[in-house]
């Protein structure tokens, strides 16, 4: 088995409608590697004093603000104002502007973790077949 070969050839971005939505809003989520996912990880955990020392917790509300943040790669069909839909001038992608979104959103987090973790699942199976076909 090739494992480069296997690891490139599976989706790891894909672009989802946001149901519901009058204008087609659509959001590109991208899989989170494994060193993305230690570096969140790693500031999700903090320590909360105790009485006679301190404890390891883990937020993950934070986790998955951070989660969410990292795996929305890109959009479009958002607009800032009706004229700007109008003229067919997509909210440029931008760290602030990305924030702004999750933030502003109610259930847009939510909705890129869920896209995000379905995501995974199929290039889990893609991986998998694309292994057992290399192996045959």
């Amino acid at each position: 088995m090739i494992f480069s070969e296997a690891k490139t050839a599976a989706t790891k971005t894909k672009s989802y409608p946001l149901p519901n939505d009058p204008d087609g809003a659509m959001f590109e989520v991208t899989i989170l590697d494994p060193s993305q996912t230690r570096k969140i990880n790693s500031k999700a955990q903090k320590v909360v004093a105790k009485e006679g020392g301190g404890e390891m917790v883990f937020d993950t509300a934070l986790a998955g603000e951070m989660r969410a943040f990292a795996a929305l790669t890109g959009w479009d069909n958002i607009f800032i104002t009706k004229e700007d839909k109008a003229a067919g001038k997509v909210m440029p992608f931008t760290a602030l502007n990305k924030r702004q979104m999750l933030d502003g959103i109610p259930g847009l987090e939510e909705f890129i973790l869920e896209k995000h973790s379905e995501l995974a699942q199929e290039r889990a199976v893609e991986l998998e077949t694309e292994r057992k076909n290399l192996a045959a």
